[in-house]
């Protein structure tokens, strides 16, 4: 399928066609990365859409999938088409994922108004892929309204979901002693809202839902906190209620624009170090030269940071 095809089939909302425009914009191929170019710059040029983006970030287990599924199940009955975006823990040894996502959404996976992608994360250290900005273009392009961007769940590192979304929601669940991590500071001053999930497990008394240890922690939080389930549906509506109220509250105040500006510049950034690397790695002299470094630390003449120097001096030069 050539690009004019690709071009046509996102526009016409095909599944097929964004699923093969997103695995193009994900590809470090040279030829890939120059039609994938080609295919943006179309996408964006007859396009306007702006979908409304969702990102969700916890710990393995929490209900991550469970409550994108129970949120989707709503903005589907009220006539939207929904696009969910699940980055998956690739291993640093093989590069193979899971990707199981859609099996656990299996009451929305099949509604035509909904598409679900799973992408490996290749191991990246924030939580979300480059490309996953490239993907909301698509998504956009292909006329969809909300966009969840659900990242891998490994912990505190994942703020670069920060700069993908218009919402942040961060999920807990009760009797978190063993996932502090969610609880510390860098995720936590980014999120809009913390969300305890799981709460039917609990008694009805919403200070039992968190034992001693955790009201301790919860008293140095300053964003908004909701008890739910998304399994049972308790509390779900509410927390759509929450996003609909705070986007529209950011965009009165221009705050839904100024993130969005800032995110344009980080993003840029991030391309531009990523493209740089994978420029760098390629290079023959590069290669050369690690290997020549790698000898010379090897045998404890100069330290990794100094030769790390004096490769880059020489790239440069």
């Amino acid at each position: 399928m050539n690009i004019d095809q690709l071009y046509v089939g996102i526009k016409k909302s095909e599944h097929k066609s964004i699923s093969k425009a997103i695995t193009l914009i994900e590809s470090n191929i040279d030829i890939e990365i120059k039609n994938a170019c080609l295919l943006l710059n179309l996408l964006i040029k007859s396009s306007n859409k702006q979908a409304l983006r969702i990102g969700i970030s916890g710990t393995p287990g929490v209900g991550k999938s469970t409550l994108i599924e129970s949120l989707g199940l709503i903005f589907i009955n009220e006539c939207k088409k929904i696009a969910i975006l699940t980055i998956d823990p690739s291993s640093p040894l093989n590069g193979g994922s899971i990707l199981a996502d859609r099996i656990c959404m299996n009451k929305i996976s099949s509604n035509k108004n909904v598409y679900i992608r799973n992408s490996p994360s290749n191991c990246s250290y924030g939580g979300i892929i480059t490309s996953t900005y490239d993907s909301i273009l698509i998504l956009e392009a292909a006329n969809f309204d909300i966009i969840f961007i659900e990242t891998i769940g490994i912990g505190q590192s994942e703020t670069d979901i920060y700069n993908l979304c218009d919402i942040f929601l961060l999920i807990s669940e009760p009797n978190v002693k063993n996932k502090i991590n969610i609880i510390k500071k860098g995720i936590i001053d980014l999120a809009d809202i913390l969300i305890i999930n799981k709460c039917d497990q609990q008694k009805n008394d919403k200070l039992t839902y968190i034992d001693q240890y955790n009201k301790n922690i919860l008293n140095f939080i300053k964003i908004p906190l909701l008890f739910i389930s998304a399994l049972y549906n308790i509390k779900v509506k509410n927390l759509v209620e929450f996003i609909k109220n705070k986007i529209n509250q950011n965009k009165q105040n221009g705050f839904f624009y100024h993130r969005r500006n800032k995110q344009l510049e980080v993003i840029l950034y991030n391309y531009t170090k990523n493209l740089l690397i994978n420029f760098f790695a390629k290079q023959p002299k590069i290669k050369k030269a690690l290997n020549c470094s790698l000898y010379e630390i090897k045998q404890n003449k100069k330290s990794i940071r100094e030769q790390a120097l004096n490769i880059i001096k020489n790239f440069i030069h």
